[in-house]
């Protein structure tokens, strides 16, 4: 189908009739991409308001539910377009002819999966490029499609990014003081890769601070530390975050941290509370600052807490219905009242289906690397069944604390979590250890392994945690790309990659710049030499010894690559993201 030719418009898009704000949107958006390509926009018309000509070239936008020309169309050629078929999310990109009229129908199975089919095709057929630190618009005056016949579905459910609001890190790769058009730039760039969740707040007070204020009306947060931003701000910030991730179908998943002010605690007799970060427990007294209430008192750990998720969720909706419960003192010691953290599950649990009947539970598995009887608890039937596990990197627990020594020891034992539901966490970064491809989970073959292992074993959701916010592109990118299609093939991968980032002419030079860096990276990583017993402690004169050979090796393919991004600098200049990847 012709679209544009000689940046003048060749085709229009026609909406339904009933079409929803995401199908409307949809449309807005097709419009304004192949104006920034060709330099010419394309009509956007309601089918109930014009008269098609023969031999006009239309562009149908929408579902059989709110476009009857659709309904009609797809009827008479016996394709199915709905949540059962091709599946929940999914949606078609069809050319098809019919009396002389040639059609583009960009469908979806929900209103949102029509925005996914739009920027499927502009990333797949018009080479326009969707990154977390930016986009490339190629200039094309005229746009012709070939024959498609496409039909996708996602493998998991749950798609879902976001970013640590790490404190260690440069404001330019975390959130945490990012205002909104940080957080709309992150949302755009999650529905274009075609994400459909997103996860608000990991270790992050600062944007809790609202929420403490909605339970408690007294909580002080200028003596809370928090007087740079104004609680009114946050908490305006939160709302358009909530209304922008709703208008674009991407659905916010709760993190319910047990954590609670505590200047806004009463003075009971008896109630321990435990400083995060600290292990001692200590008797009310001391001000301002975050704590966890022990669970062994947990008639005052569900009131507290029971307070404070209702307030988070009359703030950021509960339309998701997905919870993601966090134990109690998370990576940090334990107290001497419980011998688990799981213990401070089963009250956490009771506080939330009060709450939402109907959720889906999840409780995060990480704090398992520092509780050896956090899978006991499962195992002897003491979590409710409806619980399912919120599996954060253990690969990585197996590998840093040496529980075992092989990736998936854990998940083998536990014969993938005993048949709960499951959904995975992969960082693609991590605090010590930003730089990309130097982290297991931020290997490209590792994580394409990790994504073919879920499917195989029907975990629900597949969430891509990046604690330095902004960097490692190309791993986000594979990451959306892996929870559609956990079989994809990473050499084609990377050259649509990198055709998409630099161009045509730059896209030889710069894959092998990749490749380089990758290869790079890998191999100068002290941790591949290192074995469980290890980790932590000095290794040995002998490993060293096996390390330090590799090590020139690895300059000269980061020097070659150098040289080869600098052969391009001429052309590429103006590209932002070529300079980012040179600087990184």
């Amino acid at each position: 189908m012709l679209m544009v030719k000689e940046r003048k418009a060749k085709a229009l898009i026609l909406t339904g009739e009933r079409a929803t704000t995401r199908e409307k949107y949809a449309a807005e958006e097709l419009s304004r991409y192949i104006k920034l390509i060709s330099g010419t926009g394309l009509p956007i018309k309601k089918e109930n308001e014009i008269d098609l000509r023969e031999g006009e070239n239309v562009i149908l936008l929408g579902r059989p539910e709110t476009h009857s020309l659709i309904k009609r169309i797809l009827g008479e050629e016996r394709i199915t377009l709905s949540p059962e078929s091709p599946g929940v999310d999914g949606f078609i990109i069809r050319t098809l002819r019919r009396n002389r009229t040639p059609y583009l129908i960009l469908g979806g199975s929900q209103d949102h999966s029509v925005l996914y089919a739009v920027y499927h095709l502009l990333e797949n057929y018009c080479n326009v490029g969707f990154f977390r630190d930016g986009e490339r618009i190629p200039k094309i005056p005229t746009i012709e499609l070939p024959d498609i016949n496409i039909s996708l579905r996602p493998s998991f459910r749950i798609r879902g990014y976001f970013s640590h609001p790490a404190w260690m890190d440069l404001y330019m790769r975390s959130p945490r003081w990012w205002t909104f058009e940080e957080w709309k730039r992150e949302l755009d760039w999650m529905v274009r890769k075609k994400f459909n969740s997103m996860v608000l707040f990991h270790c992050d007070q600062e944007m809790q601070a609202p929420i403490f204020r909605r339970a408690f009306p007294g909580f002080d947060a200028g003596k809370f530390g928090l007087e740079e931003y104004p609680l009114s701000f946050r908490e305006r910030l939160l709302q358009h975050i909530r209304e922008y991730a709703h208008r674009l179908g991407i659905q916010i998943i709760h993190n319910l941290w047990p954590v609670v002010p505590v200047n806004s605690l009463e003075k009971e007799e008896g109630l321990l509370y435990h400083y995060q970060g600290h292990s001692e427990l200590t008797r009310i007294g001391r001000k301002n600052a975050v704590v966890y209430l022990c669970p062994s008192r947990p008639a005052d750990l569900k009131k507290y807490l029971r307070r404070v998720w209702e307030a988070q969720l009359e703030l950021l909706g509960k339309e998701s219905h997905i919870y993601l419960l966090i134990p109690p003192f998370w990576e940090f010691s334990m107290c001497s009242h419980v011998k688990s953290r799981a213990e401070g599950v089963i009250p956490e649990y009771e506080v939330i289906r009060s709450i939402d009947r109907e959720g889906e539970v999840y409780i995060c598995v990480w704090p398992w690397a520092w509780d050896a009887r956090f899978w006991k608890f499962f195992e002897e039937g003491r979590i409710p069944s409806d619980v399912g596990i919120c599996d954060f990197e253990t690969p990585v627990l197996n590998y840093k604390f040496g529980f075992a020594g092989v990736f998936n020891e854990i998940w083998k034992n536990t014969r993938y979590w005993g048949g709960r539901r499951w959904i995975f966490v992969n960082m693609i970064s991590f605090e010590a250890e930003d730089l990309p491809y130097s982290w297991d989970g931020a290997i490209p073959s590792k994580l394409i392994e990790r994504a073919r292992i879920l499917a195989e074993h029907e975990a629900e959701g597949f969430l891509v945690f990046n604690i330095a916010g902004n960097s490692n592109t190309l791993l986000a990118n594979l990451s959306a790309e892996l929870s559609w299609d956990p079989y994809l093939d990473f050499d084609r991968f990377l050259q649509k990659y990198v055709l998409n980032r630099y161009g045509e002419e730059s896209a030889p030079a710069m894959e092998r710049f990749h490749r380089l860096h990758i290869s790079a990276s890998i191999r100068a990583n002290p941790r591949d030499i290192l074995n469980n017993r290890e980790i932590g402690k000095p290794p040995s004169e002998e490993r060293m010894n096996e390390w330090y050979p590799v090590i020139p090796s690895c300059y000269q393919e980061l020097e070659e690559a150098l040289h080869l991004a600098e052969s391009e600098k001429e052309r590429l200049k103006d590209n932002r993201l070529y300079l980012r990847d040179v600087f990184e």
